[in-house]
């Protein structure tokens, strides 16, 4: 996992995978963020693959022991 702090305004940008991440507003504890992706790509919030894996009983890699997530 890449951790990065950034401010208001400040962007990461992904160049060989065409995508950019922009810090749009900072209120208190919350970020709105703004990610620019080449067209086709999904994305959703990390909270909706924890509901469905918890709907299945398992995490989003399909493990029910909760190993360590693959990088």
């Amino acid at each position: 996992m890449l951790v990065l702090s950034r401010g208001q305004n400040d962007r990461i940008v992904f160049p060989s995978l065409g995508i950019s991440v922009e810090v749009l507003k900072i209120n208190g504890s919350r970020a709105s963020l703004g990610v620019v992706a080449p067209k086709g790509n999904r994305s959703q919030p990390g909270s909706m693959n924890q509901a469905a894996a918890g709907a299945l009983g398992s995490d989003i890699f399909g493990r029910r022991d909760g190993a360590a997530s693959p990088e």
